[in-house]
């Protein structure tokens, strides 16, 4: 088992689509901030799912979870001289589970969340599954599909809707952890000044708060590929990739295919009925989640976006 001084004593908990890609990469910059390279092991929420996983994608995304105390301890091996050692699975907020699962291991774990409009995180999330191929219906008819998946086991990121339903998730940490072991952000903060909050997140990490990363770039977008060819040259495994593996660095070969990936999607835009079928959906939750992080959520709600 794992030393205490090796433990991750942070996690980023979700939601999906709210930019916990960008967050980890930014905090991971910190000289005394410790992340593994693999992004979401999940291991906290293995007993909340059923394995094997169906639907499209679904067998890719299991191969990916780290299933035992062992293996994610060894993830953490090399942690012990980083004050904050931290790992980003967005199905912890989701899955109910989880919270007590991370309190039983570390009591003093800190919590960070990250929300975004509920109805924006569904389409984001729906346009992620486009952009790899994984989505082949119109979005409005992947909503009414969502149960059906759901009933027949797909793995949790195909719940579009459901995952917006925040009040419940983010209050089952508050209950568990406290209000002070818990930092809300949200998304459209990240988005106009990505360096305050990632400097108040290094803050509530008890590490230096002056600390300057590089927050210019954007990750795991979501968008429209143009040239699907180009998408899948660069995201998918084929030759040429395995061949400018042995060339190139990791760190310049990944930069190469973000920047590359990026620019090649295309953003396109939700249906204006369906949005506000959405917002309605949500309105109840947004109101019991602001006076649980209070936080004004006005304009998630459906009257911000009337004519």
């Amino acid at each position: 088992m794992l030393h205490n001084s090796c433990r991750p004593n942070f996690f980023i908990v979700g939601a999906a689509k709210c930019g916990t890609t960008s967050l980890a990469n930014y905090l991971s910059q910190h000289p005394d901030v410790y992340m593994p390279e693999l992004k979401e092991p999940k291991f906290f929420s293995v007993p909340d799912n059923r394995f094997p996983h169906n639907g499209n994608g679904g067998m890719i995304a299991d191969a990916k979870v780290v299933k035992t105390q062992t293996d994610y301890e060894l993830l953490f091996y090399s942690a012990k001289d980083y004050r904050a050692r931290g790992e980003a699975s967005v199905d912890y907020l989701y899955f109910q589970g989880v919270p007590k699962r991370i309190k039983e291991y570390n009591t003093c774990a800190k919590i960070i969340i990250i929300l975004r409009n509920p109805a924006q995180r569904a389409f984001s999330a729906y346009l992620h599954m486009i952009r790899d191929g994984w989505e082949r219906l119109s979005f409005e008819d992947a909503l009414e599909e969502e149960a059906r998946r759901k009933a027949l086991n797909w793995e949790f990121f195909w719940f579009y809707k459901e995952l917006g339903l925040y009040a419940s998730q983010v209050e089952r940490y508050f209950k568990c952890f406290g209000p002070d072991q818990v930092h809300v952000i949200l998304f459209e903060d990240l988005q106009k000044n990505a360096l305050k909050v990632v400097q108040d997140v290094f803050k509530f990490l008890s590490v230096d708060s002056t600390f300057v990363p590089d927050v210019s770039i954007k990750f795991n977008v979501s968008g429209l590929p143009r040239k699907k060819w180009l998408h899948n040259l660069f995201n998918r495994r084929n030759l040429l990739k395995s061949s400018i593996k042995l060339f190139l660095p990791k760190s310049f070969r990944k930069d190469l295919n973000r920047r590359i990936t990026n620019k090649n999607l295309e953003k396109i835009r939700m249906g204006t009925e369906t949005y506000k079928l959405l917002a309605e959906l949500y309105q109840k939750d947004v109101i019991n989640l602001q006076s649980i992080i209070r936080r004004d959520l006005t304009t998630w709600l459906p009257s911000a976006h009337s004519e």
